[in-house]
């Protein structure tokens, strides 16, 4: 072949193969570059400018292992810049933007000399080799270039927001409670205890989440659920046996949570909350048996009940992080918010006021200290029926000033401890003499991580619900309700988890007439 034609070939051949490796470079940078990795440059940086000979960096010597390739690049295709102070400062990290401008420069060179036809019959020779060699290779990327196009096209025309993301859980559970007899509550000693109906049932709760965030750091959260689990505390006489998922909603669809989240600042995030909890905001510190879908199978096992104050109510919070060992949180519920009634509204019906400081003075250690206080809000759901209302239902302004201390400690990498100690202070401010009483509880957690397998988790249980220790009205209770649980959750895959828990309540009603209950169930749980 002439070597006019060979010429004129072979560069019609390398520029469609520079125009494709242009694809296959910005490809290849945006999957291999991390930013975070490398050093920015700063607004001080020195200007870069062209250079025509290696000689002008005098940071660069002979002896240099890349001085032969910075000598090429500089003085036969001119595409590598220094800056103002002759320094080309080899050592420092190079930024995303600077490689672009690097290899921007060469390519532009390159198309240059190739428009000139200044490169020699060797150069061409080189570069037509490396075309044949590596054409298999620039074939499949710009075909996977095609394909990751039309996939983004698609994933664009159906997405189903761009700005809210959709995720759910469904929980199937097969649950039963045993017991000789229902239990009965210390104020109504002397009542015929029935027979617990040892009936074994199947429940199930659907729950979808929609987060949307609006500028990439805020989040909208609407929560919609519908199950039929029904509350084992009918069924055994106490709200100790309560599964920890449980939810009747008539199978009608509900809103749970409704919330809005955005930061102020570099340390604070507010919350504003339509339908919320107390944990919306602050830290439960129980972080892997404090989820109703992966952790503890019973209601009391999830979280200290200084939590479940005004749960599903109206208000804000506020979570300030005083550095990254030490964080406040401020929270502030309604439970009659939407009711423009005498004793309703924002501020004028029940409420409750946390205020918790979370301590993490190592990475495996959290200590939270919390204080909440509380108007007719200390009917928690997991507690005797004395301790949700130690007034018999005569009182319509119960005070409360609660304190807890929750704590959780990662051992080693497949064991964490943990647990929970409260104490109530509640006073009927519209009773004569205006009552005092005292309620006091405690739990202790354990949880192993990946027992058996990645992602499975046994945990277990021990602790006291609620109980009255002390009450000037005259209604307390006598003895001590003990609850211990155990699970084992099976984690399939990342969308499916299989978890087997049993617990018991000895003394239940913290009566100790009262029969020992179990409640089992197999709980299983698809994610999306």
């Amino acid at each position: 072949m002439p070597a006019s034609a060979f010429t004129w070939c072979t560069t019609n051949h390398i520029r469609y193969t520079v125009s494709v490796l242009r694809v296959a470079i910005a490809t290849a940078l945006l999957w291999s570059f991390n930013p975070a990795s490398t050093e920015a440059a700063t607004h001080d940086d020195p200007p870069m400018a062209s250079l025509t000979s290696v000689s002008e960096l005098s940071d660069v010597q002979t002896t240099d292992w890349a001085f032969q390739a910075l000598q090429s690049l500089i003085e036969r295709y001119e595409c590598i810049s220094g800056d103002r102070n002759e320094l080309y400062r080899g050592d420092r990290s190079l930024t995303r933007l600077e490689f672009a401008v690097s290899l921007n420069e060469c390519l532009n060179q390159i198309n240059g000399q190739l428009q000139d036809n200044a490169l020699s019959q060797t150069d061409l020779a080189t570069l037509h080799r490396l075309q044949t060699e590596f054409a298999t290779d620039v074939s499949a990327l710009r075909d996977q270039v095609t394909t990751l196009e039309s996939r983004a096209e698609t994933l664009e025309a159906q997405q189903f927001s761009t700005t809210t993301r959709l995720n759910g859980e469904v929980v199937f559970a097969l649950s039963g409670a045993f017991g000789n007899n229902r239990a009965v509550s210390n104020r109504n000693v002397g009542i015929s205890q029935d027979e617990v109906d040892d009936t074994i049932v199947f429940g199930n709760r659907t729950r979808l989440f929609l987060n949307s965030s609006f500028n990439g750091n805020d989040q909208l959260r609407v929560r919609l659920q519908v199950g039929n689990v029904s509350n084992f505390g009918s069924a055994t006489g106490t709200n100790m046996a309560r599964l920890g998922f449980d939810s009747n909603t008539q199978d009608d669809v509900v809103l749970t949570q409704l919330h809005y989240r955005f930061p102020v600042g570099q340390s604070a995030e507010v919350t504003l909350m339509a339908n919320g909890t107390l944990f919306d905001v602050a830290d439960t510190i129980n972080p892997l048996l404090g989820s109703d879908g992966r952790g503890s199978v019973s209601v009391f096992g999830l979280r200290s009940p200084i939590y479940r104050e005004e749960i599903g109510a109206t208000g804000a919070g506020i979570s300030y992080d005083i550095d990254p060992a030490i964080n406040l949180s401020f929270v502030y519920l309604a439970g009659d918010a939407n009711e423009p009634m005498p004793g309703s509204g924002l501020f004028n019906g029940s409420y409750t006021a946390l205020s918790q400081l979370t301590l993490r003075p190592t990475s495996t250690f959290t200590v939270g200290l919390t204080y909440t206080r509380s108007l007719n809000a200390i009917g928690i759901g997991t507690s005797s029926a004395i301790a949700n209302d130690p007034f018999n239902n005569e009182s319509n302004s119960i005070t409360g000033n609660s304190y807890g201390l929750q704590t959780s400690w990662l051992v080693t990498s497949k064991l964490r401890i943990g647990g929970w100690v409260g104490f109530v202070d509640v006073t009927a401010k519209d009773l004569e003499d205006t009552p005092n009483a005292e309620i006091f509880y405690y739990a202790v957690t354990l949880a192993l991580p990946d027992v058996g397998g990645e992602g499975n988790l046994a945990g277990f249980v021990f602790g006291q619900p609620p109980r009255v220790v002390r009450n000037q009205f005259g209604l307390s209770d006598p003895d001590t309700s003990l609850h211990l649980e155990g699970f084992y959750r099976i984690q399939i895959n990342d969308n499916l988890a299989i978890t087997p828990g049993v617990f018991a309540i000895l003394n239940p009603e913290h009566n100790s007439q009262n029969d020992a209950i179990v409640v089992g169930t197999v709980r299983t749980v698809f994610s999306f």
